[in-house]
């Protein structure tokens, strides 16, 4: 690391304070004169007395860490449910040309597919507008809600294969 980054590293973590406290009196030291928002609730933490968020309660840290989170689930779930949007665009695009499609086998579950796709659309738009709030959930829900929408636009497909 260069001198001009160590210095600004230097200025932006504060040294332990003296006499003791931990890292909550350093936290609330670093938060005396800058202007930090809460990393949930984005509530501006200037002169905080406490570690812990007056806004929404949350327990707060100093720490140093990624500039970004990990984004896996998120990737995981962005992916399923744009590849089933795509899929949603072709399938709204030949509704509006041919009218809903009429299958000899299993109408109920090709209809559910069709459903599941065109849902797909806004689903895969939304994921994308709130990445930072999805980011911001407990991983374990990050996990599920991406394993919820891979096994939904696999499903879907599957559906659609086993109806035509």
């Amino acid at each position: 690391m260069n001198s001009t980054a160590a210095a600004a590293v230097a200025d932006l973590v504060p040294a332990p304070v003296a006499g003791g406290g931990g890292d909550a009196a350093a936290l609330v030291d670093f938060l005396r004169e800058r202007d930090i928002e809460c990393p949930l609730c984005r509530y501006n933490l200037r002169g905080l007395r406490s570690p812990r968020c007056p806004e929404c309660g949350r327990d707060l840290e100093l720490r140093i860490g990624l500039s970004e989170p990990r984004q896996g689930a998120w990737l995981v779930c962005q992916v399923a449910l744009s590849g089933a949007g795509g899929i949603g665009v072709l399938a709204g695009v030949m509704i509006l040309k041919d009218g809903w499609p009429q299958e000899e086998n299993l109408q109920w579950l090709f209809n559910v597919s069709m459903v599941a796709f065109l849902l797909a659309i806004p689903l895969a738009v939304l994921a994308l507008v709130l990445r930072r709030r999805y980011l911001r959930m407990k991983l374990g829900l990050q996990r599920a809600l991406a394993v919820l929408a891979a096994v939904a636009a696999v499903g879907a497909l599957i559906g659609l294969a086993g109806a035509s």
